[in-house]
């Protein structure tokens, strides 16, 4: 298989030590060696927290031609992610293996078997503080939102099976299905209230006569669908149909796995298809001053009835793992090269069982409690880990909306 266009590699910011960066204007010249993989690997986050600072006559001064530091438009701990489950070079297709993942491999339900400290500085590094450039950005797409009537306290849900399963926000709306732990409350909470507050109850819109929130509301997603499904029908798309029945400020929007396992193409083709679709889809939320908030995927494990291996013209369960690893990574090229809010799903999912995957290794688990359960052994669990980071993405975003 002939290997994908040489890329130029982003500069690093680093901020933090588990927080990377990416400029996408570095210009070719800073290119590393060639690579074959499916998309250019980040260098290993270092930090630099401690590092002296420069010196003032090493500062550029204010007529300097020198270039001035690029603002982080995106952190992403999974960025760097590099075990042997994470492979999305050319050569992995060429080659098999057991991606080893999935809840059949566990003898117990995600939650079950002994308790464990919450992974509170990975979970807060999935969901980072918006760099300067994402600030502005984001300032723009809300005060176009408000020019249009968009409401402060309602937010949509666009994409697929993952984001129309009931598992998904909608035990949120109710308090009596809803477990937060007190150590995670300081994670989701803005002026002293949290966002299950802020959100439960305000309404999006009334159906039938009942109100329903954002928790609950109709959603532009459908099992099965791939990018390009958002904006079928023109005016009458789902998307913009979920915008014009909710007015919302914010949308989560989450394409991918269908998307992998859709295009017969590969490499630079496969990326370049899929960047199109959600680009659109991200253009479309934009225009209508709604802040798209993306996510990484989920990884794809041992699915039930899909073969580990097989011929490369066939959908197995190892290509597709390749496959949707190169699109996690596509996703965050696209929020550092468009400076907008990324929740990092994968890696946060890779502290819960089983990578956060159910029975069938490619959706979300779900705790026996139920999503609602916000706590240690909840957040072992892949939709209530979901449900936690989106919380925390509308906490990190309240100062701009």
């Amino acid at each position: 298989m002939a290997g994908y266009p040489r890329r130029p590699r982003l500069s690093m910011g680093i901020f933090v030590a588990v927080a990377v960066g990416c400029d996408p204007s570095t210009p070719p010249a800073m290119s590393a060696q060639p690579t074959t993989s499916l998309v250019t690997r980040a260098a290993t986050a270092t930090a630099v927290t401690t590092a002296p600072a420069p010196s003032a006559s090493a500062r550029p001064s204010a007529t300097s031609s020198a270039r001035p530091p690029q603002p982080v438009a995106c952190r992403a701990p999974s960025r760097n992610a590099d075990g042997p489950l994470d492979l999305r070079e050319d050569a992995a297709l060429e080659r098999c293996g057991d991606p080893s993942v999935g809840a059949r491999r566990r003898k117990t339900p995600c939650g079950g078997g002994p308790e464990r400290p919450l992974p509170l500085e990975r979970l807060s590094a999935a969901v980072p503080a918006l760099d300067p450039e994402t600030r502005t950005h984001v300032a723009k797409i809300v005060a176009e939102g408000k020019r249009r009537g968009r409401k402060a306290r309602v937010f949509g849900v666009v994409g697929d099976s993952m984001s129309v399963s009931g598992a998904f926000l909608r035990a949120l709306a109710r308090p009596e299905l809803t477990r937060l732990a007190p150590d995670l409350a300081p994670l989701i909470t803005v002026g002293g209230e949290t966002m299950l507050e802020r959100y439960r109850g305000a309404e999006a819109v009334t159906i039938h006569g009942i109100p329903h929130d954002s928790f609950v509301a109709p959603r532009a997603a459908r099992s099965g669908a791939r990018a390009p499904w958002a904006l079928r029908g023109g005016t009458q798309s789902p998307l913009r149909r979920m915008v014009r029945m909710l007015s919302p400020t914010v949308a989560f929007v989450l394409y991918g796995g269908n998307d992998a396992a859709y295009y017969t193409t590969d490499g630079a083709d496969l990326i370049g298809r899929f960047k199109s679709d959600l680009g659109r889809v991200i253009d479309a939320l934009e225009e209508e001053g709604v802040v798209p908030v993306l996510h990484t995927l989920a990884r794809h494990g041992n699915a039930p009835g899909v073969d580990d291996c097989g011929a490369p013209t066939s959908s197995n369960d190892w290509k597709l793992m390749v496959r949707t690893n190169a699109l996690s990574i596509a996703v965050i090229e696209m929020a550092c090269e468009r400076a907008l809010p990324l929740i990092d799903l994968r890696d946060a999912l890779d502290t819960a069982d089983a990578a956060g995957l159910g029975g069938d290794a490619t959706h979300p688990s779900v705790h026996a409690d139920g999503s609602g359960r916000l706590d240690a052994a909840g957040l072992k669990c892949g939709h209530n880990l979901r449900n936690f980071l989106t919380l925390g993405m509308l906490a990190r975003l309240q100062p701009l909306l």
